[in-house]
């Protein structure tokens, strides 16, 4: 079975699996490729110099057009855990079959592949993404179920507010830069453990409220805080980076904690996870 498999949207990449065997994988971004690049004709190119025939499937991951989740589906669209759609096509005058998954059917998939745990072994799961921020258990016969929604955009409120800090950064309502949640990561290092002020409270409330809904934060709404422009290596960043990372954990725990009745592997898939 030969498997040439594509991952549209940002962080692009295509990968040949043959026969049970990784022959290469090409992410657009590597090779001093531009940050968090799509899969190009460029690339594309390059991987089909690479493979001798017409693969037996073309397997597509999900993605959404346009900078929202709701956007036009492209291959199994960006959320849903249904099974993939696998439908036969013509490809270069040869037959072949094109399966697609959903964005966030892979990367559960994925997690659960790659894990070191017996296959058909129950797991729960954790997505903590830019946008999927959900509690989901797989079965013994792979069948996925959302427990819950958690939050929706955990990635979006955890950037946003190392944004804050950030006198370049200016994007409009309910956007932010893809590299600035794992700046946000290394800067919560920079803080111990604190309790918050009363204003550092505030800016957590807002952050973290309407967890059903897609955040919509614009940064004038914050100029009155400390925090805005403050500068990312300012004490008032370090310590909020500190705050939302510890905000957030403790409202997945607290809503997680009641979901679990027996004990299984905990999987954790997700670019902020």
């Amino acid at each position: 079975m030969r498997l040439l498999a594509l991952k549209p949207g940002h962080d692009g990449s295509v990968v040949y699996v043959a026969n049970g065997r990784l022959e290469f994988s090409y992410e657009s971004e590597k090779d001093s490729g531009t940050r968090y690049a799509p899969l190009d004709v460029a690339g594309m190119l390059e991987a089909l110099r690479h493979v001798a025939e017409v693969p037996d499937a073309l397997v597509v991951s999900g993605w959404a057009a346009g900078s929202v989740v709701s956007g036009r589906p492209i291959g199994g669209g960006y959320l849903g855990l249904q099974e993939p759609s696998v439908t036969k096509i013509e490809l270069l005058g040869r037959r072949t079959w094109l399966a697609t998954s959903s964005h966030e059917r892979s990367h559960l998939m994925s997690a659960y592949a790659m894990s070191p745990f017996p296959q058909r072994q129950p797991c729960y799961a954790l997505i903590w993404e830019g946008h999927i921020g959900a509690f989901y258990e797989i079965d013994r016969a792979l069948t996925l179920r959302r427990i819950k929604q958690i939050m929706v955009g955990p990635g979006i409120r955890y950037a946003f507010a190392y944004g804050l800090a950030d006198p370049s950064f200016f994007l409009g309502r309910g956007h932010v830069r893809l590299g600035d949640a794992g700046k946000q990561m290394a800067l919560a290092a920079y803080a111990q453990a604190v309790n918050p002020s009363a204003e550092e409270t505030a800016i957590l409330d807002t952050l973290c409220s309407k967890l059903s809904e897609p955040p919509q934060f614009l940064k004038s709404d914050f100029r009155d805080f400390a925090i805005y422009n403050s500068g990312v290596a300012s004490e008032q960043s370090k310590r909020l980076a500190r705050l939302v990372t510890d905000r957030i954990f403790d409202i997945f725990h607290r809503q997680i904690k009641p979901l679990v009745h027996e004990r299984r592997p905990l999987l954790i898939a997700g670019d902020v996870a």
